[in-house]
């Protein structure tokens, strides 16, 4: 039985990578990266408001790839 773990995603909106999120899926990356992103000016802001301010069909997110969007720090 697969359990349910967030994976982290690399977010992209126009073909050019924002950041990176992560979520269960990649609609849950992309909206978990838009509240991150809108809650830096806006506290209370909600995924519906956002949702009447951006499309989230204009994102899109892929599965992150070692050494390009994530990198793992030698301690």
């Amino acid at each position: 039985m697969k359990l349910n773990k967030k994976m982290l995603f690399a977010i992209y909106k126009n073909d050019i990578h924002l950041g990176n999120s992560y979520g269960l899926n990649e609609e849950d990356a992309i909206t978990g990266y838009l509240l991150a992103s809108y809650r830096i000016q806006f506290k209370d802001i909600t995924v519906d408001e956002i949702q009447k301010i951006q499309k989230l069909s204009q994102y899109k997110a892929i599965l992150a790839i070692p050494s390009i969007h994530l990198y793992k720090t030698k301690i």
